[in-house]
C-alpha cells in the first residue's frame, strides 16, 4: 500500500530530475541513472 502511494509522485520527481540533469550535465545524469539501477535490482 505504502509503494502504492509513493510510487507515482517518486515516478514524477525521477522524471523531472532526470530532464534537469540531462540539461546541466549529461554525464552526470548518466552516472545517477545508473547508480539508481543499481540500488533498484
Amino acid at each position: 500500500m505504502v509503494k502504492g502511494i509513493f510510487k507515482r509522485p517518486l515516478h514524477r520527481l525521477k522524471s523531472f530530475l532526470n530532464s534537469v540533469f540531462t540539461l546541466i550535465n549529461p554525464s552526470t545524469y548518466t552516472y545517477l541513472s545508473n547508480a539508481f539501477e543499481d540500488r533498484k535490482s
